[in-house]
This record gives C-alpha cells, sequence and structure tokens, in this order.
C-alpha cells in the first residue's frame, strides 16, 4: 500500500477513535476507512489472511497476519481504544430501573394492633359486665370487695406475721366516722382510733378492720344493722395465708361471709340461708 495511503489512514483513524471530534467527523472518518479496508481486501485477497469462523472460534487470541508475518493494520483500526469505551448522551438502551421487592408480608394474627373501635367494643362488654355483677349479683357491696368463693390461696403460706402483710396499708389514711361500726364503737377488744371500712352494702352491711387493743393483732369485722357484729382476729401477730374470714349471720336465716386477705382485697360471699 503506497506510503500515502498510511497517512490517509492514520488519520482516519485519529478523527474515528481520537479525542475532541465531533459525531459528525467520527462517523465520516469510520465511513471512509470502512471503504478503504473492503477496496485493499478485494484487490489483494493473498497478501492479507482472515482467520475463517471455526479458526476464529477455535483459536479467539489469534491475530491477522500479513504474508510477511506483520500485524494487518485494518486490525489495529477496529481495534477500540479508550475512547470507544467512553459512553456519550444516548449511546444503548435506556436504563431500565431496578425492581422494587415486595414488602415483608406480616402475620395478622400475631402483629396486628387492635383498632380504636375493637378496644372500645372490649372495654364496653368487660364494664358492662361488671355492672351486671355489680347489680344483679353483688347487690350493693362497694369499696373493693370482690365476690368470689372464700377459700384458700393457692400456693400462699399458711400463717404470715402481722407486720409482712400489704393490708396495713388502710391503716395509713385518717379514720372518718363511717370507718366505725356504731355497734363495736365501744368494745374495748379493739383500738377504736383503728377502725377502717373495707366494704359495705346497700342494705347496710358493712365490712371493717381494726387493730386488736394493745395493736399486735388485727381484725375483721361485719356488722349487720340491727341484728349482729361478728369478728375474727389473728393470734400471736401471725396473719392466715388464705384470708382471715368471718361469718355473720342476721335475721331470717341470713349468713354473710367476708374473708381480709393479706394483700389487702376483700372477698365477700352473697347472702345466703343457713339451716
Amino acid at each position: 500500500m503506497p506510503h500515502r495511503d498510511d497517512e490517509r489512514i492514520a488519520l482516519l483513524q485519529r478523527l474515528a477513535y481520537g479525542a475532541g471530534t465531533s459525531d459528525v467527523e467520527r462517523a465520516s472518518a469510520a465511513a471512509e476507512l470502512a471503504l478503504l479496508r473492503d477496496g485493499a481486501t478485494a484487490s489483494a485477497p493473498a497478501m492479507f489472511h482472515r482467520p475463517s469462523a471455526m479458526g476464529a472460534s477455535a483459536n479467539p487470541a489469534a491475530t491477522t497476519t500479513t504474508a510477511a508475518g506483520g500485524d494487518d493494520p485494518f486490525a489495529l483500526l477496529f481495534r477500540p481504544g479508550p475512547e470507544a469505551h467512553r459512553p456519550r448522551v444516548g449511546d444503548g438502551p435506556a436504563a431500565e430501573p431496578a425492581p422494587r421487592l415486595p414488602a415483608p408480608a406480616t402475620d395478622s394474627a400475631a402483629g396486628a394492633t387492635p383498632s380504636p373501635a375493637v378496644g372500645s367494643l372490649v372495654r364496653w362488654i368487660v364494664t358492662t359486665a361488671a355492672v351486671s355483677l355489680a347489680v344483679g349479683v353483688i347487690a350493693g357491696w362497694s369499696f373493693g370487695a370482690r365476690v368470689v368463693p372464700v377459700g384458700p390461696e393457692a400456693g400462699g403460706p399458711s400463717m404470715i406475721p402481722v407486720s409482712d402483710i400489704p393490708a396495713l396499708v388502710v391503716f395509713d389514711r385518717p379514720q372518718v366516722p363511717e370507718d366505725v361500726p356504731a355497734s363495736v364503737a365501744g368494745d374495748p377488744t379493739y383500738d377504736p382510733t383503728t377502725f377502717r371500712l373495707l366494704a359495705s352494702r346497700v342494705d347496710g352491711v358493712t365490712v371493717h378492720a381494726a387493730r386488736a387493743a394493745g395493736g399486735d393483732d388485727v381484725c375483721v369485722i361485719v356488722a349487720v344493722p340491727d341484728t349482729v357484729t361478728a369478728s375474727a382476729c389473728t393470734s400471736d401477730r401471725r396473719f392466715p395465708g388464705d384470708g382471715l374470714s368471718i361469718e355473720a349471720r342476721g335475721t331470717g336465716r341470713t349468713a354473710y361471709a367476708a374473708t381480709w386477705h393479706p394483700s389487702g382485697e376483700v372477698t365477700v360471699n352473697l347472702p345466703g340461708a343457713t339451716g
């Protein structure tokens, strides 16, 4: 190939693959190089050897050689340079957005939070049940009394030192007139300054706590108006683990039972007839 063609090819190569060339100049130089390459191949088939498709596949690293053993100048022309790898605006397909991962599934049974409406309904049911129990079953017991069968506390100790029971907190508040049962107001069995009302009924039956005279033991008292007052006290400053219980029998063979628990809770039974 004449020396002038070599210079032309070098110039076209710089335009096609060099930096600082416009897109129009680059496309024009690449087209001319393709024409020169096709023309040279057609006019000198014996000078350049192109590996066949099979040969290129069998030996991908093989290069095109001339009859004299040099590098194929056209292979160098189409070898991509640094500019060929530089991305340009508009090149290639538009990038697809990254797929969104689905939100993790949640266990509706374990993780769901009850709605305010559901919470209100539950509170309404509980309140209604409590009111029904108070009106239809308790029939007037108040001041924290709980209507349950009187029985031992499961797993509790048989006897507890009186000084260790939380129930004594009732004596920390000031005494008011309603705390003192009229039927035992002057009874020397009790310290008159320590009477405290624990529970009451609309028919006047009341449950009280008091310290025994001397202050070492405590008592629970059930007072039935105009009928009877019954009491039970601890002994040797030991409080029963299942509670201090007493039963009072009024007129008409009606029995009232109450238990004052070490926790301070009071349980009462429903009025029942005795034989």
